[in-house]
């Protein structure tokens, strides 16, 4: 049984007057249609949301933890739904007409909001009734009811969550959850909109958060990502496909909201995501993925130099080069073809990477021993390189990543490739119509939905979890494989070389960013 403790000192943060917080926007990447029990996954920076398109919010996560779940309404049951990468729209049909449910994780704040508007004009004044558990997981919960929310807490009022409610209801119930929490319940004599907001956080910061609330406009609007890249600073593509179109925004916002909350995950999975995140110009998400990765991984090192290359902040890959020791390179050489062949990629990698700051001679020394086959030992030759700029091709065993990224269109090699990169691999191959169709169909396949909803890249391999590898390989092969960018910011250079199916008349991409420039290609 739930142990529920009045507490006078916690005092819920008041919610601004705020006529209609989240009104009018239409999010244009968004997938719609009829709600089923398909999962819905919308992801802020700090918030993410779960539950499903036929029962709405069933579950907040605000910094890793639960916060509110079981969110319910008597407005009526959902008619249609539209899901983007932050926001679900649903049509409740009750009793009173039709009502429009807006659900919202904020991009950048631990805050998640949820909007009913009565659909159409001239409605009379009306009632809502909203239900939510607060702090669910939780077996003993403190908790103050003020007049526009309520604020619990589980360990003595160092975290709190609130929920709060514009306009203020006629007043709060609050009783045990059967399962843990809190149930609070609130009911609104309403004839504009009612807006609930969950944030949570130190009592300090809910109340910085909630300061914003007035703003939720605005945080709608970044949230629906408008396509505009010159607000988003993101990579767009105008295909005239909408799947395509709508797929890269989506792809992106996954992507970003995987690496901040990744945790624990395989370096496979951060690789991939920081690969996507670099392809759209997130650099702070590519920098998080690189940190995320531990430094005797040669995936870590790998993608530090492709952040070089792309930005020119160097500081990751000399952190990198740094613990790579003879001794520690001869290791791993010696541990077989199966653990040096990364290693081969990223030596090669850095050294492009880090041609401007490190000596000459030890960058030489440096690709000359990636070139040299596992379990081979002998002394390190120095050879004079011809050029020192970027695209060193990648030694004859390199990995599939090092072949996809390594600028060696037509000439792969042999074997297989993992299933999730076989598109990746058919355009290197110069098979371009193969690979086109097999990347549109994976965008397709994963704004339908799967196991984790709309926009989640299901079919990403375990144990990476459903999406954010998916999406950050998708935005790979779209940036170095269809668009054949090739990022050298130290030398200030910037290679296009689109690959393009014949029977696409025209592709635009916005956004393709190296350092501080921005760059737009144009493909008739």
């Amino acid at each position: 049984m739930t142990r529920v403790l009045l507490d006078p000192t916690l005092e819920p943060a008041s919610l601004p007057g705020a006529p209609s917080p989240l009104g009018g926007h239409e999010a244009p990447v968004v997938r719609a249609g009829v709600p089923g029990p398909l999962p819905i996954l919308l992801e802020g920076t700090r918030v993410s949301i779960l539950g499903s398109e036929r029962l709405g919010a069933q579950r907040m996560i605000i910094d890793g933890r639960t916060v509110a779940g079981e969110l319910t309404t008597d407005a009526g049951t959902a008619a249609d739904v539209g899901v983007a990468p932050a926001t679900l729209r649903r049509a409740l049909v009750g009793a009173t007409g039709t009502t429009l449910e807006t659900i919202l994780a904020l991009p950048a704040l631990p805050l998640a909001a949820v909007q009913w508007t009565a659909a159409g004009d001239g409605r009379p004044a009306r009632a809502l009734t909203v239900e939510l558990t607060l702090l669910p997981e939780e077996t003993e919960v403190r908790y103050h009811a003020g007049p526009s929310g309520v604020r619990a807490s589980s360990d003595g009022g160092d975290h709190v969550v609130d929920a709060s409610m514009h306009p203020a209801p006629d007043g709060w119930s609050v009783v045990p959850a059967p399962g843990g929490g809190v149930r609070i319940r609130a009911r609104v004599a309403v004839e504009g909109p009612v807006t609930l907001v969950v944030a949570a956080g130190t009592p300090d910061t809910v109340a910085r958060t909630m300061a914003a609330i007035p703003h939720l406009a605005s945080h709608a609007i970044r949230a629906a990502a408008s396509g505009d890249p010159d607000k988003l600073r993101t990579l767009v593509v105008r295909s005239g496909l909408v799947d395509v179109d709508h797929g890269v925004v989506w792809a992106g916002a996954r992507v970003d909201a995987a690496v901040r909350r990744a945790g624990t995950a395989a370096p496979e999975a951060l690789f991939w995501s920081g690969i996507g995140a670099l392809a759209t110009g997130n650099v702070e998400a590519a920098r998080l993925a690189i940190a995320g990765i531990a430094r005797d991984e040669a995936l870590g090192a790998f993608l530090a130099a492709r952040y070089a290359l792309s930005t020119g902040d160097q500081d990751p890959a000399l952190e990198r080069y740094g613990v790579l020791k003879p001794e520690v390179l001869e290791r791993k050489r010696n541990a077989g073809k199966s653990a040096w062949g990364p290693w081969q990629d990223a030596l090669a990698r850095l050294a492009d990477a880090l041609r401007d700051a490190v000596p000459a001679q030890e960058l030489d020394g440096i690709r000359r021993f990636a070139s040299q086959p596992p379990g081979e030992a002998g002394k390190v030759i120095r050879l004079p390189m011809a050029s020192g700029g970027a695209g060193t091709p990648p030694p004859a065993n390199a990995t599939w990543p090092g072949r996809l990224l390594g600028g060696t269109r037509g000439r792969v090699g042999a074997g297989a490739p993992p299933r999730h990169l076989a598109a990746w691999a058919d355009l290197v191959r110069d098979r371009v119509d193969e690979g086109w169709s097999s990347w549109r169909g994976s965008i397709a396949d994963s704004l339908a939905g799967g196991p984790a909803g709309r926009g989640s890249w299901d079919e990403a391999p375990e144990p990476w979890g459903p999406g954010a590898p998916g999406a950050g390989i998708v935005l790979g092969m779209l940036a170095h494989g269809l668009l054949g960018i090739e990022p050298d910011e130290p030398s200030g250079r910037l290679g296009l070389a689109p690959t393009l199916p014949g029977h696409v008349g025209s592709f635009v991409a916005d956004g393709i960013r190296m350092g501080d420039a921005s760059v737009s290609l144009h493909y008739r």
